[in-house]
């Protein structure tokens, strides 16, 4: 099995375990692990997608999001202060959004 199989299971089981009871909104270490395990789930897809020119043709979207993940890995990790848990939980969401659409632009990859 290809990394980039292995590590597009591994955004669907992220995804997958997302949900409103997942982590408490208000706490900023949580925040900064989870957009840490994101960020870190980003960049490796980054890798991969950079390394894979031989799994086959690839849909527009596919390219979309790839360059949206590359994008996200080029800006890098802001510093963020523990007390700015506004800015955390924005960072997440937009990291975690990526996620997603990386899991829906890759559907039908196994």
């Amino acid at each position: 099995m290809s990394n980039i199989v292995q590590t597009i299971k591994r955004v669907r089981v992220y995804v997958d375990a997302m949900g409103p009871d997942r982590i408490d909104m208000t706490d900023a270490k949580q925040l900064s692990a989870q957009l840490t395990a994101a960020n870190n789930l980003l960049t490796e897809l980054d890798k991969v997608f950079s390394k894979s020119t031989k799994d086959g043709a690839r849909t527009g979207e596919q390219d979309k999001t790839i360059k949206a993940v590359r994008a996200h890995v080029a800006q890098g990790v802001p510093s963020i202060k523990p007390t700015e848990v506004g800015r955390l939980v924005g960072h997440l969401m937009t990291a975690e959004v990526l996620l997603m659409e990386v899991a829906k632009a890759f559907q039908g990859v196994r």
